[in-house]
């Protein structure tokens, strides 16, 4: 894949669209590109043979994957906002800054891994660490920088994908969040101190 021109043959978006980014559906439209109206991949069969993909690629899909549909897939991937194996699962930035909150520099990162049947627990393929500033940051700024680190991680990484060797992930240091474990998150919920409050 060194170097290669991608097809992107069919997105899956996440439905209802989120509101905190821009729409996957428009992009498609205006690109040409197919894709799932359901936001199943039971449906993507219907678009094109997964079996006769190279690569499957998920970012910030909300959805557990199913081993069948996994072992389908000639590779699978995918980016998760987080200093793997630390903050496996939702939110891993509210939980990072909640759980650093008191200080005043902390080292966050950005990783893209293989996917397996556990949650955000495959080999790690590539990793980038960066600071930042729990006693001001906003849950919304680490994400943005995560979003800037993580662009170019995924452009590396797709360039260089068939030459990394992925490594296992540490078991002992592990730690995952679920949706139910939300409440706890007080005023680092969701993007801002103050929209928490409410």
């Amino acid at each position: 894949m060194d170097e290669k021109e991608f097809n992107l043959r069919c997105i899956v978006p996440v439905i209802p669209e989120p509101n905190w980014t821009e729409s996957l559906i428009e992009f498609a439209k205006s690109n040409n590109v197919p894709y799932v109206k359901s936001g199943s991949v039971i449906d993507l069969d219907k678009f094109v043979n997964i079996e006769e993909i190279d690569l499957t690629f998920s970012i910030f899909f909300e959805t557990i994957l199913k081993k069948e549909f996994i072992n389908k897939c000639k590779r699978i991937i995918n980016f998760h906002p987080s200093p793997l194996p630390k903050y496996r699962g939702v939110k891993p930035i509210n939980w990072f800054l909640k759980d650093h909150e008191n200080r005043d520099e902390a080292t966050f990162a950005v990783s893209v891994l293989e996917i397996n049947e556990s949650i955000d627990a495959g080999p790690i393929i590539s990793q980038v660490s960066f600071p930042v500033y729990p006693k001001s940051d906003e849950v919304i700024d680490v994400f943005n920088r995560s979003l800037d680190h993580g662009y170019y991680l995924i452009i590396y990484t797709l360039r260089k994908l068939d030459s990394i060797v992925p490594k296992p992930q540490n078991k002992d240091e592990a730690t995952i969040y679920f949706n139910k474990d939300n409440h706890l998150l007080g005023n680092r919920l969701t993007f801002t101190k103050e929209l928490s409050k409410s």
